[in-house]
């Protein structure tokens, strides 16, 4: 494996887990809310 390779595998795994992160957030936030109510 090259140098390359690594980092751009790296830079997908980090993209994955950001968006994933984020789309968590949002679907206990949205529940949260909808809770309330």
């Amino acid at each position: 494996m090259s140098n390359t390779e690594v980092t751009t595998i790296i830079l997908i795994l980090c993209i994955i887990i950001a968006v994933a992160a984020y789309s968590l957030t949002f679907l206990v936030g949205k529940k949260s809310t909808e809770d309330k109510h």
